[in-house]
């Protein structure tokens, strides 16, 4: 995954990334995260992945 993607996301309003892809989030993306059903779902804030390294980012392909 390309940080440029990444921001493109954050630009047009999206907050977190799951399997099925950028979704947007209406209220406290904490409480969504933790209320999640963790076999079903997983989420990475998009605005965390912009601090991870160009490396650790091409796995996430």
């Amino acid at each position: 995954m390309k940080r440029e993607q990444i921001q493109q996301w954050i630009e047009e309003g999206y907050h977190v990334l799951e399997r099925s892809g950028p979704i947007k989030i209406a209220g406290d993306i904490l409480y969504y995260l933790l209320n999640v059903d963790e076999e079903d779902k997983w989420g990475l804030v998009l605005e965390d992945l912009l601090k991870w390294s160009d490396e650790k980012l091409l796995q996430l392909q």
